[in-house]
Formats: C-alpha cells, structure tokens, sequence
C-alpha cells in the first residue's frame, strides 16, 4: 500500500521559519569575526545613502572611501566596473526581503562599508589595488549569476534563499580577511610588490597576493561549496518545476480520456453554513472513521442539509487520529486539513447536469478514477499504463478503480444524492453492483477504505442500503441537535447582522413567534426554512403570522402554492411559463440577468428587414 508525501505547506513553513530565526545570528556572528580581524566596527556607516536603491550612487560612495581611487581615475573605473554586480546583487537580495532587518549588523550596508574599508586599507599600493580587484572579480563572477537568480520571474526557494543568505555572510567574512591582510601587506609595500609580481607571473591567482593567507583561500572555497551547493539546489528545483509540468500534461491527458463529468454540485459554494454539523461527529461517527470496511449511510428528506454536511466534510483533507476531541465542525475541519493521511474523492448525483444524468454509474465510476488516480504519482503512473486511444468501459473503470484503491493508501469517498439517480439506473446500470464492488474490496486486506452515501430515503435504498452499510442514520432531520440549528439558522436571519434589514418592518416579538412556529413547521429542512423566509418578506408585518401558519410543511406544496400566488394576468403568465422551459431544458443553471433578460423579452414584436 503507498504512502503518500506529506503536503509542502507545513515543511516550508518551518523551512522558512528556521531562516527568519537564523538570519540575525549569521550576521551577528560574521559582524563580530569583521571585527575580530580588522579592528573596525560596520553598525553604521558616515554617510552612507542608506536608503538608496540605486547601484551608481552606491558604488560612487564606496570608491570615494579611498583617496587613492579619487586619484587616479583608470584605477576607479576598474573598481567600478567589478563593484556593480556585486552591488546589484546585494540590493537585489534586499529588496526580496531576505535581510529581515537584522539590527546588530544590517547586512547589504555592511557588505558595502567593509567593500569600503577594504580599498581604503590599500594605501594607494597599486600592486595591493590589484590584488582587491582580482579578489573582487572572482566574487563578481558568481554574483553575476545570482543576480540572473533574483531576478528571475519565479522567486527562489527557501532553501536556495538560506544559501544566498550564507553566500553573503561568506562574502563579508572574505572582505574581513583580506582587509586584515592588505593592512598588514600595505606596512611592508617593497616585500609585498615584489611577491605580487612573482606569484602573479607563476600563477596568475591575485587571492595568494594578499600575503597568501589560507584563511582568504578558504574563505573563497566556502563561496565556491556554496555554488556547488546552490547548484544543486536550482537543479533539484528545475527538475521539480519540470516535473510539475508534466504533471499537469498527464492529467490534462487522462482527463481528456476518462472525461470525468464534474463533481460537485452547481450551487455547491452555497452547501456551507458555519459551525453546523458538530452533532454528526459523534461515538457513531468515530466508530465508523476507526472501522476500516466502513460505509456509512445517511438518509433525510429533501431539504434537511445533508449536503451541508458533506461540505463540511469536502473541507477535510484527513481525519484526526481517534484520541483528538472533536468540539466543533469549524476546528474539526482545521485540525483534519493538517493531517494527510487520507485521500477523499466527493461524487455529486446531480439529476439536472445532463452529462451525470445521461452517464449514470459510468460517471460517478470516472471520476472517482480521476480524482483517486491523479492525486499521487504512482496512480498518475498507473492510469499512463492504462491509457488507450478507446474511452474506458464501465467494466475497465471498474477494474482500475479497484486498482487504484490499493494503490491510495487510506481513502475515502463519498457519494452524494445517490437518489437523484434514476432508480432504473440505479439497478440496470449497476450503482447497487458497485457499491457491493466497493463493500467486497472493503473486505480485503490490501484497501483500506471508507465509504459515506446521503439520499432520500426511497423505497429501493431503504430496502437495499442496510444490507451494504455498516452503520446507518435514517432520520437526518429527527436528530435534536439538528433541530436545533435549524433554530440557530432563523435566529441567523431574522436578528443576524448581515440580513436582519430585510425585516427591520418586523417587530422582535413578531420574529420570535414566527421562529418558534418555522423551527415546528421545517421537520428539519433548511431549504423549507429559506423558502418561507423569502416568501413572508413580501408581507405586511401584521400579517405574518397568519400567512406562516396557512403554508404547507411540505416542499412540493410550497412550490404549487407559491405558483398558486403568481399574478392571474395572462401576459405574466406566459411570460413565467416561458422562462420555466428555458430553465427546464437550459443545459446549465441560469444567471439572474439572463432570467430576467427571458423574462423581459417581447417575442411578439416583429422585426422588419
């Protein structure tokens, strides 16, 4: 069985993390071994342009630190022209926020003022000058190709930020050295010249110049390591880049040849009501997550907020371990998206999307392949194996879903609406087969799944679905804590801040009375609720309470009499029975505007040529 990576959010997150704490330190330790070899101390600069952005203004403060450079302009240039990568390396690196404000020693300002004191510490000795430019010429080299790294359109990664963030450090310790050395050379300028020209003739390496000091050599060495090692890093990132596209192809790919109808519902956005469901995670509930065969089937009427609570479930990515509380949906759904260690794959049966109605099982089969194939790798791979020129048959997409669940570690899947099927289909088409499929699969030892299904309670899943279930709730709406929210929803409505305008004309006892009345009325249907709602908005206030108490508790006879209320005339009619047949036949859910546009239109005006 595979065990699916951990998601990168919670390890770059400590990645990053561990950086920000880092930071100060590296500085704090490279300022005091700055100070420790040269005798200066970099906290603040006279008057450096510490706001500056700009490279020229920057490299003109750091030349004119020697005198020797204002002098001698060939000199300056040649200082110049080595100082700017450096330097645009080093406001680049700022400017992406890796300096994290350090106060002990502000990074890109020290690397600038120990540039400074370094051509100051020259003394004017040309042969010292030589060494400086040669020493800063190789920094240069791979600082250019940084500055190609910052500047790219993708910024870096944290673990290549950390080795940018040593390779300055590295670099401020490198000034420091060669400092110390060009000080103690600058005292012996006869010896030090003459050494310089011969090791430059036999070797041509300026580092040895500075009295050829091992401790600037490895200095040196831990900036090219660094390279070495950033290198690495921007390979491994490349390749995962790369990798990610060709993810994304594949599962274009295999999109295109299992086509998937979608899966979720077209009003799904509006299934989510805050802090509702709680109740459901109860002994029933954990028994059922701790159960590895389990298939858990809840049944309510239309309207009772069963999707509401399989939303509340789409928003989990896990389950948290069985000795984790479960307080409310809200923190249960935030304590789940931390941990990975479940995949869940959601089917919507929605009788109004012509392709799931026309599809049937074959649809609810393709895309859960889709969604449990492309979630890992080995299942990517897996369904590339399988991939033909032909459209899968029921038969094979039963076989790598079967394939696929011992592949995908601990999973779930939940099926809702199974009712919005067509009960032929849900017998000719084999939906009934497949769930026997899955409970048969369940009972191995190589899957580990678990299954929950909501529907109405119609006669042929009252008499089938005990026999495949392990665990059963056949009276959603009967549940107290569920009449509870329905409670909780009204009193949301009517004195709730977001909409307790639309009856501002109501008086406090009148929207108490009729909360009572509504939460009796419902029989748990939060649609019921929502209807009425809207409905009563159109009374007088004083009227209210006796509309409430003539409206049906039954949904179908809330739709005739709220058809029964449209206006007699003729013209609205036809205008209403209009629009009802465009919605009926339109292959996807209306706009308000485009309703209203149908509505609107005058079909009987003829148009001349």
């Amino acid at each position: 069985m595979s065990n699916r990576p951990m998601p990168a959010s919670s390890t770059l997150r400590s990645r990053e993390d561990s950086i920000a704490r880092g930071l100060d330190k590296l500085w704090n330790d490279a300022a005091a071994k700055y100070e420790e070899e040269t005798g200066h101390r970099l906290t603040f600069v006279d008057g450096f342009p510490s706001e500056s952005r700009n490279p020229d203004e920057i490299i003109e403060f750091i030349v004119k630190q020697s005198d020797s450079l204002k002098a001698s302009r060939a000199v300056g240039e040649r200082i110049r022209r080595v100082l700017k990568p450096i330097v645009n390396v080093v406001l680049l690196f700022l400017d992406a926020g890796a300096e994290a404000g350090s106060k002990a020693a502000p990074g890109g300002k020290a690397i600038f003022g120990a540039i400074g004191v370094l051509l100051r510490a020259t003394k004017g000795v040309s042969g010292i000058y030589d060494a400086v430019e040669a020493l800063l010429q190789r920094v240069t080299d791979y600082f250019q190709h940084v500055s190609d790294l910052l500047d790219a359109s993708m910024p870096p990664t944290p673990a290549l930020t950390n080795i940018l963030v040593e390779t300055l450090v590295q670099l401020f310790i490198a000034l420091a050295l060669a400092t110390k050395h060009c000080s103690i050379a600058a005292k012996r300028e006869l010896w030090f010249e003459k050494a310089m020209r011969v090791i430059f003739w036999r070797t041509k390496d300026y580092f040895t110049v500075i009295v050829g000091k091992t401790d600037v050599v490895d200095a040196l060495r831990t900036l090219e390591a660094l390279a070495k090692k950033e290198l690495l890093v921007i390979v491994t990132q490349t390749y995962a880049m790369a990798s990610e596209v060709q993810r994304k192809a594949d599962v274009e790919r295999l999109s295109s040849w299992l086509n998937p109808p979608k899966r979720l519902p077209n009003n799904y956005e509006n299934k989510r009501r805050d802090g509702s469901c709680a109740w459901f995670f109860d002994a029933t509930f954990r028994e059922w997550k701790n159960q590895k065969d389990g298939m858990y089937w809840v049944s309510g009427t239309a309207g009772t907020g069963k999707s509401v609570l399989w939303r509340v479930l789409q928003n989990m990515s896990a389950f948290v371990s069985s000795s984790q509380p479960l307080p409310d949906s809200s923190s249960v759904i935030d304590a789940l998206k931390e941990d990975s260690t479940l995949l869940l794959a959601y089917f919507y049966f929605d009788y109004s999307d012509a392709v799931k109605k026309d599809s049937g099982s074959s649809g609810l089969l393709s895309s859960l392949v889709f969604q449990i194939g492309t979630a890992y790798d080995e299942g990517i791979a897996y369904l590339k194996s399988k991939h033909s020129s032909h459209p899968p048959t029921p038969t094979m997409l039963l076989d790598l879903l079967s394939q696929l669940l011992r592949l995908s570690g601990c999973t779930c899947i939940i099926i809702d609406a199974l009712d919005e099927c067509p009960e032929p289909e849900r017998a000719h088409r084999g939906l009934f087969g497949f769930l026997r499929r899955l409970r048969d699969l369940q009972q191995g030892d190589s899957v580990d799944l678990r299954v929950l299904v909501a529907s109405r309670p119609e006669p042929d899943l009252r008499d089938r679905m005990p026999q495949l279930a392990t665990h059963l709730l056949t009276d959603f709406q009967g549940v107290p804590e569920h009449a509870v929210e329905i409670g909780c929803h009204i009193e949301s409505q009517l004195f709730g801040e977001e909409t307790q305008s639309l009856y501002s004309n109501w008086s406090v006892d009148i929207k108490r009375e009729a909360q009572a009345v509504m939460i009796k009325k419902s029989n748990g249907m939060f649609l019921w609720v929502d209807i009425v709602l809207r409905y009563l908005r159109r009374c007088d206030p004083c009227d209210v309470l006796n509309v409430l108490s003539e409206l049906p508790a039954d949904l179908h006879k809330i739709y005739e009499r709220i058809l029964n209320d449209f206006p007699p005339s003729r013209a609205m009619t036809v205008r209403a029975h209009r629009v009802l047949e465009v919605v009926a036949f339109a292959k996807r859910p209306l706009y308000l505007d485009e309703v209203m546009a149908i509505f609107s239109a005058d079909l009987n005006v003829e148009h001349g040529p």
